[in-house]
């Protein structure tokens, strides 16, 4: 009975690492980073606790993890370089990055609201300025923000 519930687990971690490994593009990569950013910024601060949990994710996404550190840090350099200047501007380019993956499939398109929302919640408030960032970034990718509590 054991070896049939290891192989049971077994047989799921494969089927969700064999899942996950079909999203590993570039776009989706830059797509979750993109999220991210525009989260950390969209109530005007990047708190501590958002900056420690995105360098986490950079690292232990199951989709991130995929990628060399340093190409996923120049992307989220490249958008907080735009945020320097303006915030708005910031927010904009993050939904551009959105428009790589609008024709991907919805299982990945889902996967990329659930990281920003992930990191929206990292710092114990989910602020109505991210909520409102993440409601256009899922309009941007066709998906339903209330399902997301958006």
């Amino acid at each position: 009975m054991l070896n049939f519930l290891k192989g049971k687990l077994d047989d799921t971690v494969a089927s969700f690492n064999t899942g996950v490994a079909k999203f590993k593009t570039r776009e989706t990569a830059e797509a979750i980073v993109a999220i991210m950013t525009g989260v950390s910024f969209a109530d005007g601060a990047f708190e501590p606790e958002e900056r420690k949990k995105m360098v986490q994710a950079f690292t232990k996404h199951q989709i991130l993890s995929q990628f060399d550190f340093s190409v996923l840090k120049r992307k989220h350099d490249e958008l907080v370089d735009v945020f320097d200047l303006d915030i708005d501007e910031g927010l904009v380019a993050c939904l551009r990055e959105l428009q790589d993956v609008v024709k991907a499939p919805q299982e990945q398109r889902e996967a990329i609201l659930r990281a920003g929302v992930m990191l929206a919640k990292a710092d114990g408030e989910f602020e109505e300025e991210e909520k409102a960032f993440l409601r256009r970034c899922a309009k941007t990718l066709g998906l339903d923000s209330a399902e997301y509590g958006l």
